[in-house]
């Protein structure tokens, strides 16, 4: 044999190797996912790019709930935050946060208590939400959403954590935003920080609750169309810089210790620059995919759907989810003809999954699972209802298409899920003193 065919051969037997290597890589790997948006309704597939080589095992179609921490006080849980290390933070509507450490025990020290700032007279007030600078570990800031005095109004606030790393100190506070509303009613009250650093954070339409249709006192939900409008800051996703103060200023919130990050949709346009996303009635928790940094947002509806949301990673801002011109993908104006005026002049981002009150009532939002202990979950998104205790997931097939699967019936009133520094879930129910894990069976 010749030395050039010799190369030849040695070249071939090369390239079959790598080739067989890259087999053994991507073993398993079911593909990469070229667009995360998907059409009203997420009916269709997302576009995938396949690269399989042999699936990994379909998602589980079963989860359970097993008690973590016992012992916490009768006031309903509203968050349960990380702060990047092996402890919980439990937020109670009172307005306490406790820590709870990684064998379920709750510390008897508060973390924080702010029940003199937070008003609680309605049942859907109260310390809402709770989010980690992700400088934390260095400044110690971390940040609160509630109602607050005067009646009607939620309040994003800064706090600082003292010398000791397991309580906060309740005088550090300083308001950051406050926005007024109609009544006490639909105030969303989730934070979160983005892969971009900046503060998200979902506001309800103010409310109030309406009567259902054909009551001779009914009238429709957001009578004054904020969640359309964009001169004020309700019924949407603000989207903030908390680091800087030489930035573009706050334009609706006069004197707000932020600044508005310059990618915002209505910065140089007509609207309040503070606003990210619009057409939301009562934002229930929001997260972001730790992973894929696209942001799931989960909408409770008014008399017929419940919505899941998906604003993939990259996607510009400024998506209008369409309420009150639409309740999920149904026209609301056949419902209220009244809204007509409001609505058409926008182009509507429906939601990818819509459920309807025949399965739901109120919708809790939760996270896409990125731990280790159970890999045939990951990438799934799970939620619940508050009324039935129902769990569910949504995912995308191998084939690229959306699937939602009921995955328990807990019959608790599943007020939020959190998730821990490794990525594991947790669940929490109204006037239950006990904080659960989600595992597989």
């Amino acid at each position: 044999m010749s030395l050039q065919a010799r190369g030849k051969l040695a070249g071939l037997l090369l390239l079959a190797g790598l080739l067989l290597l890259t087999g053994w890589l991507l073993d398993g790997v079911v593909g990469v996912r070229a667009s995360a948006m998907a059409p009203a309704g997420g009916s269709e597939p997302v576009g995938y790019l396949p690269i399989m080589a042999r699936p990994l095992p379909p998602p589980p179609n079963s989860v359970s709930l097993v008690p973590f921490a016992t012992g916490l006080s009768i006031s309903t849980v509203t968050d349960i935050a990380s702060a990047g290390d092996e402890r919980i933070f439990v937020v109670e509507k009172d307005g306490r946060i406790k820590i709870v450490l990684p064998n379920g025990q709750v510390l008897p020290t508060l973390f924080l208590d702010i029940q003199g700032r937070v008003k609680t007279g309605n049942w859907e007030e109260g310390l809402l939400g709770m989010a980690f600078h992700p400088n934390y570990a260095q400044n110690g800031y971390f940040y609160v959403a509630y109602t607050g005095f005067p009646d009607y109004r939620v309040v994003l606030a800064r706090f600082q954590v003292t010398s000791d790393p397991n309580v906060a100190d309740p005088n550090s506070g300083v308001v950051v935003l406050d926005v007024g509303k109609p009544s006490e009613v639909h105030n969303g009250g989730d934070l979160a920080f983005g892969p971009d650093g900046y503060l998200y954070m979902p506001i309800g339409d103010g409310g109030p609750d309406p009567l259902p249709p054909g009551d001779p006192d009914a009238f429709p939900g957001d009578p004054s169309n904020y969640s359309q409008r964009i001169d004020d800051m309700l019924g949407g996703i603000l989207r903030l810089d908390v680091d800087s103060l030489s930035g573009i200023p706050p334009e609706c919130e006069v004197g707000g210790l932020f600044t508005i990050p310059p990618d915002n949709p209505y910065v140089a346009r007509p609207g309040c620059d503070e606003i990210w996303a619009t057409g939301l009635r009562n934002p229930w928790r929001m997260s972001f995919d730790r992973q894929t940094g696209d942001l799931w947002i989960a909408d409770v509806g008014e008399w017929l759907r419940e919505e899941v949301n998906l604003h993939p990673a990259g996607a510009p801002g400024g998506p209008n989810y369409g309420w009150h011109c639409y309740e999920g993908t149904i026209d609301y104006s056949t419902i209220w003809p009244s809204v007509a005026a409001d609505c058409g002049g926008s182009t509507y981002t429906f939601p990818l999954f819509e459920i309807p009150h025949t399965e739901s009532c109120s919708i809790s939002g939760g996270f896409v699972y990125r731990g280790d202990a159970y890999p045939t979950l990951r990438g799934q998104y799970l939620f619940a209802d508050f009324c039935s205790g129902r769990i569910w997931r949504i995912g995308q097939t191998p084939g690229g298409t959306w699937e939602r699967v009921l995955m328990a019936s807990t019959g608790l009133l599943i007020t939020t899920f959190g998730e821990d520094a490794q990525g594991e879930l947790y669940v929490a129910a109204h006037l239950n003193t006990t904080i659960y894990k989600l595992v597989v069976p």
